[in-house]
């Protein structure tokens, strides 16, 4: 919970009396870390770091610290995690990678970040959907982000014009 809350002072007495463990999940099936990086606490992202949480965990609960950043949008987030050594390829459990989820939300400014890091615009999740795919209305009722779909065709991602919503 502290984790969740952005307790850093929580996080560092649990720390000092042996309560915090880093690995175990907590009752939502996250480390310590991912539920840091699902809130976007960059503070708690850097103290858990400092204390030897692992950027790049097995996946427990189907995503990764970074792929939960850039699910929920938390750019800051994603910034510090890349700055700490996490993979920006890296996959969940669906195989979809933070480019994925970035391309989801039509977030363009997160999707040049991630590919000046070096975001492979190639990836392709389990579903066979490809980041432009997630920017082209992947379920219902979400529209597809068209300047989105157009700066990934761009940087030569594959459009499967697979469009769900249209």
């Amino acid at each position: 919970a502290a984790a969740t809350s952005g307790h850093v002072e929580v996080l560092r007495y649990l720390n000092k009396v042996g309560c915090l463990d880093l690995s175990t999940p907590t009752d939502r099936g996250r480390t310590v870390m991912s539920a840091a990086a699902c809130r976007g606490h960059c503070d708690v992202i850097r103290l858990l770091s400092g204390l030897g949480a692992d950027l790049d965990p097995p996946i427990i609960h189907g995503r990764t610290p970074i792929t939960l950043a850039a699910w929920n949008g938390h750019a800051d987030a994603i910034a510090v995690l890349h700055e700490l050594g996490a993979d920006v390829n890296a996959r969940d459990l669906n195989a979809y990678t933070p480019l994925h989820h970035a391309a989801a939300r039509g977030d363009n400014e997160l999707i040049r970040y991630l590919i000046d890091r070096g975001a492979d615009v190639m990836g392709v999740s389990r579903r066979g959907q490809t980041a432009v795919d997630m920017a082209n209305g992947p379920v219902q009722r979400i529209q597809p982000f068209p300047e989105t779909v157009a700066l990934l065709e761009s940087l030569g991602a594959v459009n499967n014009h697979r469009c769900v919503s249209c």
